[in-house]
């Protein structure tokens, strides 16, 4: 129904969620305001690109050393460690790797585990999500630039 009303183009609509599920879903804009101001401004996606944390899951077969080496070397990844916990079965060991900003070096990761035939048990996202970066903004854990507004009381013109 609320997609319905907005797909005209000239019509807004304004709702206020705790549900961030829902509103992610059918929202193009999201305003997060705590103590009355506006403190993030933006489209879901791009408010989880700045603010939140692009992490990956590897688990593969080898020396940590080795791991450690190639992973590091990956374009777009800003930071990789090995898990300090013991291997499971098969020798694997859990990494974990940040991507830098807008990266996704999920395919120069399985690339790389291909030429190098290392056995891949897993890799997976593990982004920040939506309600996680709420969370911080509202408690003031994270800091945000809202642009012109980010001074003004919610609903006040810059």
């Amino acid at each position: 129904m609320i997609r319905g009303l907005s797909r005209d183009g000239h019509t807004t609509v304004l709702f206020s969620s705790h549900i961030l599920s829902e509103v992610q879903a059918i929202s193009k804009r999201l305003l997060v305001i705590a103590k009355g101001r506006i403190v993030a401004d933006g489209a879901a996606e791009a408010l989880i690109q700045k603010f939140g944390e692009n992490r990956f899951h590897v688990e593969a077969i080898g020396e940590p050393e080795a791991i450690l080496g190639w992973l590091g070397s990956i374009p777009g990844v800003e930071s990789a460690r090995v898990s300090s916990d013991p291997p499971s079965a098969g020798a694997s060991r859990d990494s974990h790797s940040t991507a830098k900003p807008g990266a996704d070096p999920r395919d120069a990761i399985y690339d790389a585990c291909v030429k190098r035939g290392i056995r891949l048990r897993e890799l997976a996202s593990d982004r920040t999500p939506l309600e996680t970066i709420f969370a911080r903004l509202v408690s003031g854990e994270e800091t945000a630039d809202a642009g012109a507004n980010a001074n003004h009381p919610a609903g006040a013109a810059a």
